[in-house]
């Protein structure tokens, strides 16, 4: 049997998709929002801990720059006046040799305290400079 484009095709079939479930999209959607919020607010939290950090190192920084400012202002200039003194005191023998290294002890120790303070300015600077760069 031969049969003719006439006779071969009777009708036509037409199909629409219509989704019945729309709970599954709404969900998605809310999930998406509620992951956005909680992106935005792990930002913010983010960026005040960071303001903090900052804040709380130039006050640091503050507080020792004060200090290494004291020692060369004050200390060191009486450090140098100290050993120098007891050097020429201990030739003359004014002093002896204990008293000299009881002061010579003060001299060192106060080297060694505006040495550490030195290296906490520079640690605070160091801190703020990389706070300033994230």
């Amino acid at each position: 049997n031969f049969y003719t484009r006439a006779t071969r095709f009777d009708g036509i079939q037409l199909g629409i998709g219509i989704p019945l479930f729309f709970g599954s999209q709404r969900s998605k959607v809310a999930a998406a929002n509620k992951q956005i919020k909680i992106v935005e607010n792990e930002s913010t939290f983010k960026r005040l801990q960071l303001q903090n950090d900052l804040q709380a190192a130039l006050v640091q920084y503050s507080n020792n720059s004060e200090i290494v400012n004291y020692f060369e202002v004050t200390q060191l200039p009486n450090v140098e006046t100290i050993s120098q003194t007891t050097t020429l005191q201990y030739a003359a023998g004014e002093i002896n040799y204990s008293e000299w290294v009881m002061l010579n002890n003060q001299v060192i120790q106060i080297r060694s305290n505006y040495l550490d303070a030195l290296k906490k300015l520079n640690d605070s600077i160091s801190q703020i400079n990389f706070l300033t760069t994230k």
